[in-house]
């Protein structure tokens, strides 16, 4: 009946409800990938002054002032999106190849920043290959900036900030 109001559909029709279709579907996959990906446990527990892995591994020292600012760095350098394309991963991948070495705070928030900044590009692919997602994409980009303000200023603290939902991709 309502092939017989509107008339049989066109090809651009049946492309753009292909395109809607195919959407809906990579947007179900990457939250069900993150979802699952979700269940692993955190890495570090914090505890007074120190942050002690999980059971089995050593304890080490809080950060000092210095640690805490390249920790930072890290977070804040997925900014560089704003000026250079992809700048978001080669800003903070870069600080966390120069200094992960130094302290195991710097270590492992080089790598949580990391591995955010590369759900967020891959969030961002799965988005604008949709119709429907490219509305999304300024949302996901709000989002990104207000998660890289808190991650900032909680690894200021020396606290171990742990990004809502992230793909740990590098470990």
């Amino acid at each position: 009946m309502v092939i017989a109001f509107f008339g049989a559909p066109g090809p651009l029709e049946l492309l753009i409800l292909g395109c809607f279709c195919l959407g809906i579907f990579a947007t179900i996959v990457v939250i069900a990938l993150v979802v699952f990906l979700q269940g692993r446990d955190r890495d570090l527990e914090f505890r007074g002054e120190y942050y002690y892995e999980l059971p089995g591994r050593e304890a080490w020292e809080p950060p000092s002032k210095d640690d805490r600012m390249i920790a930072t760095l890290c977070h804040l350098a997925a900014v560089c999106m704003f000026v250079v394309p992809l700048g978001n991963i080669f800003g903070p991948l870069l600080v966390w190849l120069l200094k992960r070495d130094q302290h195991p705070f710097i270590d492992d928030q080089g790598k949580e920043s990391l591995n955010f900044q590369l759900t967020m590009v891959i969030a961002t692919v799965v988005l604008v290959c949709t119709l429907v997602g490219i509305l999304l994409v300024p949302v996901l980009i709000i989002l990104n900036l207000v998660l890289i303000i808190m991650a900032t200023l909680k690894a200021n603290e020396g606290v171990a900030y742990r990004y809502p939902f992230s793909l740990r991709l590098v470990k």
